[in-house]
């Protein structure tokens, strides 16, 4: 079983334009409906999980991001999501790979914890399943409070196979 992350793969987060509702969205929690975040977009791409182990024990492929850094100023990863999605099998794959669920962040979800903690599912497939290769992706958001320093952020996104 191996996990393979295409050479130079970065996700670069774009700022969504912050004239559009989706560019400056309200806070869940703040009954005055008051834009409170600026909303960057980008995809994760080029992630595939190969599993040539006989009998099919399965897989889970989870993520977890760290804290975004620019200078002094630091935005938590709860506040970055992702929405898994299965891109394209080999032809020699076999089985029901999953898309993990989608993760929303902590500024539109107040109970959710965002890639601030290890277990975000990314894919997984049951046992008796997974032969083969299968790629997967995610689109990412990250909500980073308008109160935020204008600055370059960085964050260490880190992926974990693990099989039963």
């Amino acid at each position: 079983m191996a996990l393979q992350v295409a050479g130079g793969t970065e996700v670069h987060l774009r700022q969504v334009d912050p004239a559009a509702p989706s560019g400056h969205p309200a806070q869940a929690t703040d009954p005055t409906g008051h834009r409170h975040a600026w909303v960057f977009t980008g995809d994760l791409t080029g992630i595939s999980v190969s599993d040539t182990r006989p009998g099919q024990p399965g897989w889970t492929l989870t993520g977890q991001a760290t804290d975004f850094v620019a200078g002094a100023t630091t935005v938590s990863s709860v506040h970055l999501d992702w929405t898994p999605a299965l891109v394209a099998a080999t032809s020699d794959a076999e089985g029901t790979p999953v898309a993990g669920p989608a993760i929303a962040p902590r500024m539109q979800v107040p109970t959710s914890s965002g890639l601030a903690e290890p277990g975000a599912t990314l894919a997984s497939t049951p046992a008796g399943s997974g032969l083969g290769t299968q790629n997967v992706s995610a689109a990412m958001a990250l909500w980073i409070p308008d109160t935020a320093l204008t600055g370059i952020y960085t964050s260490t996104l880190t992926l974990t196979l693990i099989s039963p």
